[in-house]
């Protein structure tokens, strides 16, 4: 059995670029980001974008030529790049062979700036740009498809009621009044709360300028004002968030995924999963019933699913099945997909909550069957 490298960081995720305001206007930065060179610049207008650093030409990186804040040009030929990545001239083109140019493109990447960061997109094989994507999608069918991060986009926030301490708990307006909500969770462990998959999915929906604390190097801490002191502290929040806005879909995505002390990667945190070295070939799981799907995702994983506390609390909840024998598996046998996949050593600590200490944080700490060594 052959296991990908650890140490190879997760793809289709959204990556931290840079500070917004150390991209001033008409400058361009170059950035490595898993291991792609990429070319962070911010146009005259204000806006950033973010394409390969690289010239289709001749491979010189363009971060080295110049940039008028509308336009890249190489500093080899001078091939100008707009910042959607397309090719806007080719100087050594006659007039008649202009056409060719509409052509020539480099990679450009979803970015999205929030929070007063710019993050990039690094998608599985850089082959899909999620803002060309939605502008196809809106052109092939009505309504408008529009990329969003739910945590910072949202144009308004929902109050939902919770039995945590918060008694109620902010949810994007895009989430609470959609006609359709579908959760997209990569399989993951995760050391606060066991796994993260399409239940868990839903903190993702609450912002984070309410909920988050920025941290250095660069990332936002959810886990002072939402309790992450126990497994059960952690699953009431983005359990409410489910009752409330009753999903309609779960789709799981087992190509990449995360093991150990996720849901990060890196040293002393979670390793990269190949699905395919394990099992043979990619999976992906869906279900309208988001608890029947995380269960059996952690059959998958080869988790008891009786240790996992939000499994339990959901069902309780009469927010799905749980028991293997309600649920029923159609183009897989359950035996056949099982693999190897190593647990997460719970980091739960005591949340410094500002409202004080919730009920069921004082004493001891649940036991759960669960590996911690």
């Amino acid at each position: 059995m052959t296991v990908q490298n650890g140490s190879e960081p997760l793809r289709n995720f959204w990556y931290l670029a840079m500070r917004g305001r150390r991209l001033k206007r008409r400058r361009m930065v170059p950035r490595t980001r898993l291991g792609e060179p990429v070319l962070l610049g911010r146009t005259t207008e204000g806006a950033p974008f973010a394409i390969r650093d690289l010239c289709p030409h001749r491979g010189m990186p363009l971060h080295q030529g110049e940039f008028d804040g509308h336009e890249v040009a190489c500093c080899y030929y001078g091939w100008k790049f707009r910042p959607d990545g397309g090719c806007s001239e080719v100087p050594s083109l006659l007039p008649d062979q202009a056409a060719d140019a509409v052509r020539i493109r480099v990679k450009s990447y979803t970015r999205r700036e929030a929070q007063g960061n710019i993050w990039v997109f690094m998608t599985l094989d850089g082959s899909t740009n999620l803002a060309q994507e939605a502008e196809r999608l809106s052109s092939r069918y009505s309504g408008d498809v529009r990329v969003a991060s739910l945590e910072a986009d949202s144009p308004e926030w929902d109050e939902v009621p919770s039995r945590s301490p918060l008694g109620t708990i902010a949810v994007s307006s895009l989430v609470t009044r959609a006609d359709r909500v579908i959760s997209i969770p990569v399989a993951k462990t995760h050391a606060w709360a066991q796994l993260t998959l399409s239940l868990k999915n839903f903190v993702g929906v609450t912002p984070l300028r309410r909920y988050g604390e920025w941290r250095e190097p660069g990332y936002w801490d959810r886990g002072r004002v939402l309790d992450h002191s126990s497994t059960r502290s952690i699953a009431q929040i983005y359990l409410d968030i489910v009752a409330a806005v009753k999903p309609d879909l779960a789709v799981i995505d087992f190509s990449y995924g995360v093991e150990g002390d996720g849901p990060t990667t890196g040293a002393g945190e979670g390793q990269t999963v190949d699905v395919r070295s394990r099992l043979g070939s990619w999976l992906v799981l869906a279900s309208t019933d988001l608890v029947a799907a995380d269960a059996t995702a952690a059959r998958v994983m080869s988790h008891d699913v009786d240790s996992i506390t939000q499994l339990r609390m959901a069902r309780d909840m009469g927010l799905g099945a749980m028991s293997q024998g309600r649920i029923e598996m159609v183009g897989e046998r359950l035996d056949d997909l099982r693999v190897e996949w190593r647990r997460a050593r719970l980091k739960n600590r005591l949340a410094r909550c500002p409202f004080g200490v919730p009920a069921y944080a004082q004493g001891p700490s649940p036991r759960l069957g669960h590996r911690t060594g």
